[in-house]
């Protein structure tokens, strides 16, 4: 599952919110967009799952524009956001957020089937099952929300801020699992602020400010990178190509 971003443009009324944006990613990769407040993270993810209108640009999926196109069936395409403070539903339990997840599937024994795999991989959902979501820890909560996105069968899931409001260790096991899924096969774009976090798990780093791409590289190049501290906060100026 290849996803490829050309030019992207994203207004809120005259405010640019993302300016020109182009990245990629391969099927496999996980690859992270870092940045300080207000860069346009969380707008850039929005508008991949649909949930934002494109002023301009393209986005495309396995060769095949999906910009512009309702999240439902860009959801069908394979594609799940879960968004940054995770939009569980606190008053329904773990079980019955799960199954909302495949809302949109046929196959019920597939879904049983998926939910049994989905117990498995995350035992304390298991546990948890017929608890009221909202009596979950905060890392209970994000366990949730990715496997709820799993339940539609995405193969690329794009998750804002996935370590926001959590303990160190519990963002350790949470970046854990997210490895464990990838192992499995599945491909990931993830908004990280944290630059130190970004650069130790990804395989590529878009750092992003004032809504456009500063620099961009593989995490262990970018690692010894003088400039990439200016770049975060919008420093060094963009290439035309906006690729840094």
């Amino acid at each position: 599952m290849h996803l490829k971003i050309e030019n992207l443009v994203i207004h809120y009324g005259r405010i640019a919110a993302v300016r020109g944006v182009s990245l990629h990613v391969d099927t496999g990769e996980l690859v992270c967009v870092t940045g300080p407040n207000g860069a346009g993270k969380s707008s850039l993810l929005l508008a991949i799952a649909g949930a934002i209108p494109l002023t301009s640009g393209s986005i495309r999926l396995d060769g095949r524009e999906i910009g512009g196109t309702v999240p439902e069936a860009i959801a069908r395409r394979g594609i799940s956001l879960v968004p940054e403070g995770r939009h569980i539903f606190n008053r329904l339990t773990v079980e019955e957020n799960l199954y909302l997840g495949a809302s949109s599937r046929d196959s019920r024994a597939e879904v049983r089937n998926d939910l049994e795999r989905i117990f498995q991989q995350l035992p304390i959902l298991r546990e948890r099952a017929k608890s009221l979501a909202g009596s979950l820890s905060g890392g209970e909560q994000q366990q949730l929300a990715i496997a709820r996105a799993l339940m539609s069968r995405s193969q690329l899931l794009l998750l804002d801020e996935p370590s926001l409001g959590l303990a160190p260790k519990i963002i350790g096991q949470i970046y854990e699992i997210i490895s464990d899924l990838r192992r499995s096969g599945l491909t990931f774009l993830i908004v990280e602020e944290s630059m130190t976090r970004a650069l130790d798990m990804s395989d590529r780093v878009y750092v992003m400010a004032s809504g456009v791409i500063r620099t961009s590289g593989r995490s262990s190049d970018l690692a010894s990178d003088e400039n990439l501290n200016d770049a975060y906060f919008g420093l060094t100026a963009a290439s035309p190509d906006g690729s840094g």
